[in-house]
């Protein structure tokens, strides 16, 4: 299954650098210029292309695995580009509706950090 998220910012070259080094701690990612992918280990991939005012974000996953990427994919870019009101709306191949990160408010916010220090002593 394919899935794609037109993402409007005017910093997609940012926001794309910033997912991949980000995700690409625990999975395989590159960026380079304009460009990048990640890679899920099996589980799907994702390919990013910075465009005039828009990040572009290209899914190819299982169905099985697609919801659970587009979730994850999607709620990092949204939390990085919280105060830019990031909105990530995936749209399948087939024509249904995917799942949709963002935008995240100030309390959002707060609501991450508490669940990921609650994380980090368990």
């Amino acid at each position: 299954m394919k899935s794609v998220a037109v993402v409007a910012t005017d910093r997609p070259v940012r926001y794309g650098k910033q997912l991949v080094g980000h995700m690409s701690r625990k999975i395989l990612g590159e960026w380079t210029g304009e460009s990048g992918h990640l890679d899920f280990h099996g589980r799907g991939k994702v390919h990013l292309s910075a465009g005039d005012d828009v990040l572009t974000l290209e899914l190819v996953a299982d169905d099985s695995e697609a919801a659970q990427l587009e979730e994850v994919v999607g709620v990092h870019l949204a939390r990085f580009g919280s105060k830019d009101a990031l909105t990530v709306s995936w749209n399948r191949e087939s024509g249904e509706a995917g799942t949709v990160q963002g935008p995240y408010s100030e309390e959002d916010m707060k609501a991450f950090a508490e669940a990921r220090k609650a994380r980090q002593k368990s």
